[in-house]
C-alpha cells in the first residue's frame, strides 16, 4: 500500500517526479501513474485500487490538471472514500475553475521555486497528521471494498482483535471531511458485529460438545502440522501472485505509452509468478512492441552545423553504418547491433550513405565528404569544399553523389570525383533523392516548396508546392523520401496555435499530388522514409517520437493505417531509413541512440482472393474454409465460377489445381466439410433451392436434396452429417452414408437485417455429432439432439446474441457472439454462463475453438482478432488487422489461425506462440527489450515496482 496517491496532469510530470522522489527520500511511499491515461480509456481499475489503498490523496493544482476529466474522476473517487485530500499549488488557476473538493481546502504552494524545501515539509506534516487513524481508515476501507465486491460474503467479515480495532476506530472518527467514515465502512463493521454475535451464540451451544471431541484431536496432530506447512506455502505463493498481478496490471497500463517498458514489467511479473495474467500481459506487450535491437548508445549530441547523427543500411541489409558528431564512423551488424568497425574519420561526422554495390561509404564531415572503405574504415578519397553536408545520396547506378550542405546543393561525378554543379541555397538539414533513372534530383527545402532539378546541371525543373489548404511554415525544412515513382514530402504546416506535420504523396511520373498520407499535430517532421515498394511510410518527429504507416496491399486502395509507433527516443529523430527488404526501420536521434524496429505486417502471410460472400459481404460463412494437413482450402469467386482453391501455410503460397464447383455466377453459395473433400452447393438467389453434395476432387455429385428455403448449411466435423437450416424453424439433418434425412421443428427463425439483407443464423454441430444448436439475431438460441423432433433446451436472456455459435470439442460448452462487444460461453448441461469474454470494443461477429479446445478465437468489427484461454476466459493475445475481421479458423495442429477481413484478405497468424509455456515466452521476449533504456523509461520501470 502507498502512503499517498498523487493526482496530476501528464504535462506536469517533471515536477511530480521530483516531488515523488523527495517523498521517497523522506521515507514516504508515493503512488504515481507514470503511464498516464489515454483519452479513450475508461477509469482504470488500477487507479481505483491505488486510491483505495493509499492513506492520503495529493492533488497537484495546474491548469492542465483541473481541466482533465481523469483528474476530476480521481478527486471524486477519493472524496467518495473519505480520503485525506492534500492540495498542492504548482501553477495558479482561477478559483472558479478548481473542483470544490480541492478549492475548499488549504493549499500548499510550490509557486515560490526557491522555497521548495519549506513547502515539502508542509506536505510531509499534512501527510503525517492523524496518520495512524487514517491508516486504520485505509485498512478497513480496503477490506470493506473486498467484502462488497465478493457479494458481502461472510468469510470476509472482521473478527476478534480486528473487529475490536475497527470498532475503536469508528468511535474516534470525527465529522471532518478527512476523518469521517464512509457508509460502506459503517455497514461493514456493523455486519461484522452481527456475525460475531451469531458466532457467540453458536459457540456457547456447542462448547460442551467440542470439549468432548477435543480429547480425540491429538490423533490428528501430525496431519494438522502438515496442513499448517501447506497453508504457509500457499500464503507465500499468494503473496507472489499479488505482486505478479500488480506488475501485470502496470504492464497493461504501459502498453499505449511505451511497449518496451510494458515488456519489462511483464517479464518481471512472469518471473515473480507465472500466473495467467502475467503470461498474457507479456504476450500482448511483445506483440505491441516493434523494437528489435538497440545499437550502441553514445552521448547525447548535435553536430555543430545543425545536424545530428546519421545512419544508413547497406544494400544487402546486413549492416548499418552510423556517423557520430564525435567524428566516428561505426559499422554494425543490423541483426544484433554488434560493432564490426569503429573508425575516427574527422572532427565531426553527420551524413552517411552507401553506394549501390555496398563497397563505398560517403561520410559527411566538417570539411566536406570522405569516401571510405566500409570494411577497413580507410579513407580512399576526399571531396573538399562546397560546405558541410547534412544529407547524402547516390543515384541508382552509383555514378553520381548528391549532397545538401549548409551552403546549398552539390552533385559530384564519381568517375572523376569532381562537382557537376553546386547550387547556392543555404537551407540546413535538407534531404534529397535521385529519381530511378538518375536524371533528376529531388530536394526538400525550408522554403515552402520541394525542388526538382536536373541531376547534371542543377536547373530547376519543377517546384512542388503543397495545396492552398496547407499553410507551410517557412524556415522549417520539409524532408522528402522517394520509392519508385512515389514521392512523399513532410510538410510543416503553421496552425492557429501550433505546428503540424502533414505528409503529402506525389506521383513523379506526372508530378501530381495524390493526397495526404498522414498528419500529426503539435510537432514538425524531422525525417521521413519510404519502404522499397512505396507502401509504407516511416517518420520521425522533432520531439523524438515516430511511427510507421502503410497502405493496404491492394494496389494502394483505401486509407492508410498506422502499423506501429517507434518508442524509446527522447530527442529529435535526425535520420530514419528502411532496410532494403522493407521489413525493418532504423533511426538515429540527437539523444545518442539508434534503434532497429520491425516494420512489416504482423501476420505471417496475407492471401488476397475474391471470397464468395453468399450475398453478405460482412459475414463470410465459417464453413467456407477447411484444412487438408498443412494446406488451407477455401471457396472463392473467379469470374462467373465458384471454385475451390488451396494454399500452403504458413507461407501463403497458392497451390495448383483449383476445382470449379459452379458456373452459376454470384448467386452460388457453397460450404465445405472440415477436411475440404466434400462441398455443398446451392443458389442463394432463389426462394428455394436444391443442395448438391459434391466430391471436390472428382467433381462428382453424390447427393441432391429436394428444393427448400436455405438459411444455412453446415457439415459435421467428421463429414458424416449435413444440416440445412430452412430459416422457418426447421432443421434438415441428412446422414450422407445412406441419404436419410430427418426434419425437426421448433428452431429459431431467421430475423434481423444487415445491409438490407436478412442476417444469417448460426448453426453448429458438436464434434461427436450428438448435439445441434441454432441461434438467430433476434436473441434466440436452442439446442437439441441430432435428428430429434424438437430442441430440448432454450437459453434465456440472450437478447444480444449476434448469430454465430460454436461447440467446444467436448460438446459441453457453447460459445456465442453478441452485439454488446462480448462473447459468452454457456454450459450445455446447466444453461448457465460459465465465461464472458470482454475486451472487444465493437460487435463480435465470430467465435471458434482450437482443435483440442484449450484456446478460443474471436473476431470483431473493431478490426482485431483475440485469442483467449478457453478454460478461464483470460485474454492471451490481440492481433490487429486493418479492416473488419471474420471467420477465425485454427489449423489442425493449433499452431496457426486464419481470419478473413472485409477487404477480401486472408491473414495467417501464429496462434499465441508460447502462451502455454512461460519459460519459452520469457526467452522469446528478450528480443523485445534492449539493454539501453532511456532515463524516462528506467524511471517508469522503477516507479511501477519492476
Amino acid at each position: 500500500m502507498a502512503d499517498v496517491f498523487i493526482s496530476y496532469s501528464r504535462t506536469d510530470s517533471e515536477f511530480v517526479q521530483r516531488l515523488a522522489s523527495s517523498l521517497l527520500e523522506l521515507g514516504r511511499s508515493p503512488w504515481v501513474d507514470t503511464a498516464g491515461i489515454s483519452d479513450a480509456e475508461v477509469f482504470p481499475q488500477a487507479i481505483r485500487t491505488a486510491i483505495e489503498e493509499s492513506d492520503a490523496f495529493l492533488f497537484v493544482i495546474t491548469p492542465a490538471a483541473v481541466a482533465s476529466r481523469f483528474c476530476e474522476q480521481e478527486v471524486t473517487y477519493a472524496r467518495t472514500l473519505a480520503q485525506r485530500i492534500v492540495p498542492v499549488l504548482w501553477e495558479r488557476v482561477p478559483d472558479d475553475e478548481i473542483p470544490e473538493e480541492i478549492r475548499n481546502r488549504n493549499w500548499i504552494p510550490f509557486t515560490d521555486r526557491e522555497d521548495y524545501a519549506a513547502s515539502l515539509a508542509r506536505v510531509v506534516q499534512a501527510l503525517d497528521t492523524d496518520l495512524e487513524l487514517r491508516r486504520e481508515h485505509t485498512r478497513i476501507l480496503v477490506k470493506a471494498l473486498e467484502w462488497d465486491h465478493e457479494g458481502k460474503e461472510r468469510s470476509f467479515l472482521l473478527r476478534g482483535a480486528e473487529l475490536k480495532a475497527a470498532e475503536g476506530w469508528l468511535a474516534r472518527t470525527g465529522p471532518g471531511a478527512d476523518q469521517a467514515s464512509t457508509a460502506l465502512q459503517r455497514d461493514y463493521v456493523l455486519a461484522s458485529q452481527r456475525a460475531a454475535t451469531r458466532r457467540g451464540r453458536i459457540i456457547v451451544g456447542v462448547s460442551l460438545v467440542i470439549a468432548v471431541i477435543a480429547l480425540g484431536l491429538g490423533v490428528f496432530a501430525f496431519f494438522s502440522r502438515n496442513q499448517a506447512v501447506s497453508a504457509r506455502n500457499q500464503a507465500v505463493s499468494s503473496g507472489n501472485g499479488s505482486r505478479a498481478l500488480a506488475l501485470a496490471a502496470e504492464s497493461q497500463n504501459e502498453l499505449s505509452a511505451d511497449a518496451e517498458v510494458s515488456v519489462i514489467l511483464a517479464q518481471d511479473a512472469v518471473r515473480v509468478k507465472p500466473i495467467p495474467q502475467a503470461v498474457a500481459a507479456l504476450r500482448q506487450a511483445m506483440d505491441a512492441s516493434a523494437l528489435r535491437v538497440a545499437l550502441p548508445t553514445v552521448a547525447p549530441e548535435q553536430c555543430g552545423f545543425e545536424s545530428g547523427p546519421s545512419i544508413a543500411y547497406s544494400p544487402n541489409g546486413s549492416h548499418v553504418a552510423e556517423t557520430l558528431c564525435t567524428g566516428e564512423l561505426v559499422v554494425m551488424d543490423s541483426a544484433n547491433g554488434r560493432v564490426l568497425l569503429r573508425r575516427h574519420v574527422a572532427t565531426q561526422d553527420s551524413a552517411v550513405a552507401y553506394d549501390p554495390n555496398g563497397r563505398l561509404l560517403a561520410v559527411g564531415t566538417n570539411l566536406g565528404i570522405d569516401l571510405v572503405d566500409p570494411t577497413t574504415g580507410a579513407v580512399l578519397w576526399r571531396l573538399l569544399g562546397h560546405g558541410e553536408p547534412n544529407a547524402l545520396a547516390f543515384n541508382h547506378a552509383g555514378a553520381l553523389l548528391g549532397a545538401t550542405t549548409n551552403l546549398g546543393t552539390t552533385v559530384w561525378d564519381m568517375s572523376s570525383r569532381t562537382p557537376l554543379f553546386s547550387r547556392s541555397d543555404p537551407d540546413n538539414d535538407r534531404t534529397l533523392a535521385f529519381t530511378p533513372t538518375g536524371g533528376l534530383l529531388i530536394v526538400g527545402t525550408g522554403s515552402a516548396y520541394t525542388a526538382v532539378m536536373a541531376a547534371d546541371t542543377g536547373q530547376i525543373v519543377h517546384l512542388l508546392r503543397p495545396p492552398a489548404s496547407q499553410l507551410p511554415n517557412d524556415g522549417i525544412v520539409d524532408p522528402i523520401a522517394l520509392a519508385g515513382h512515389t514521392l512523399v514530402v513532410g510538410t510543416s504546416v503553421a496552425g492557429p496555435t501550433d505546428l503540424s506535420g502533414v505528409v503529402d504523396r506525389w506521383d513523379t511520373r506526372n508530378w501530381m499530388m495524390w493526397g495526404t498520407w498522414s498528419t500529426v499535430t503539435g510537432f514538425a517532421f524531422a525525417d521521413v522514409a519510404l519502404s522499397p515498394d512505396g507502401q509504407r511510410l516511416a517518420y520521425g518527429l522533432d520531439d523524438g517520437t515516430g511511427g510507421i504507416w502503410g497502405y493496404p496491399p491492394t494496389g494502394g486502395i483505401g486509407a492508410p493505417e498506422e502499423y506501429s509507433e517507434l518508442e524509446g527516443q527522447t530527442a529529435e529523430v535526425n535520420n530514419i531509413a528502411f532496410s532494403p527488404n522493407g521489413d525493418r526501420v532504423v533511426d538515429t536521434d540527437d539523444d545518442g541512440t539508434a534503434r532497429v524496429y520491425f516494420a512489416a505486417n504482423p501476420w505471417l502471410a496475407s492471401l488476397s482472393t475474391p471470397i464468395e460472400t453468399c450475398g453478405d459481404e460482412y459475414f463470410f460463412p465459417s464453413d467456407q474454409f477447411a484444412w487438408q494437413q498443412d494446406n488451407l482450402v477455401g471457396i472463392v469467386d473467379s469470374g462467373n465460377d465458384t471454385i475451390v482453391r488451396r494454399w500452403s501455410l504458413p507461407s501463403g503460397r497458392t497451390l495448383p489445381g483449383s476445382v470449379v464447383l459452379s458456373s452459376d455466377g454470384a448467386a452460388t453459395c457453397a460450404a465445405l466439410s472440415s477436411d475440404g473433400r466434400l462441398a455443398a452447393v446451392w443458389n442463394d438467389d432463389e426462394p428455394t433451392s436444391q443442395v448438391r453434395v459434391m466430391d471436390v476432387d472428382s467433381h462428382r455429385v453424390l447427393l441432391t436434396l429436394p428444393a427448400l428455403p436455405i438459411d444455412g448449411v453446415v457439415f459435421s466435423q467428421d463429414g458424416r452429417l449435413l444440416v440445412v437450416n430452412d430459416g422457418h424453424g426447421g432443421l434438415h439433418t441428412t446422414t450422407l452414408s445412406d441419404d436419410r434425412t430427418t426434419v425437426s421443428h421448433g428452431w429459431p427463425k431467421t430475423c434481423g437485417e444487415t445491409q438490407g439483407e436478412l442476417a444469417p443464423s448460426g448453426v453448429a454441430i458438436s464434434d461427436d455429432d450428438r448435439l445441434e444448436a441454432v441461434s438467430s439475431f433476434c436473441g434466440v438460441l436452442r439446442v437439441g439432439h441430432t435428428g430429434s423432433r424438437r430442441p430440448f433446451e432454450t437459453f434465456d436472456e440472450h437478447e444480444k446474441i449476434g448469430g454465430r455459435i460454436a461447440f467446444n470439442p467436448a460438446g459441453t460448452r457453447l460459445a456465442l457472439v453478441a452485439w454488446d462487444s462480448s462473447a459468452t460461453v454457456m454450459s450445455v448441461a446447466t444453461d448457465k454462463r460459465t465465461l464472458e469474454l470482454l475486451g472487444h470494443t465493437r460487435f463480435v461477429n465470430d467465435v471458434t475453438y482450437s482443435p483440442v479446445g484449450d484456446l478460443m478465437a474471436t473476431t470483431s468489427f473493431d478490426t482485431t482478432m483475440r485469442i483467449w484461454n478457453a478454460s478461464t476466459g483470460q485474454l492471451l493475445q490481440i492481433d490487429h488487422d486493418n479492416s473488419f475481421t471474420s471467420v477465425p479458423l485454427f489449423s489442425p495442429d493449433g499452431r496457426y489461425v486464419v481470419e478473413v477481413n472485409i477487404d477480401q484478405l486472408l491473414h495467417v497468424w501464429p496462434s499465441c506462440p508460447d502462451c502455454q509455456d512461460p519459460s519459452a515466452l520469457l526467452a522469446a521476449s528478450r528480443s523485445s527489450v534492449v539493454p539501453h533504456l532511456t532515463t524516462a523509461e528506467r524511471a517508469e520501470v522503477v516507479a511501477a515496482g519492476g
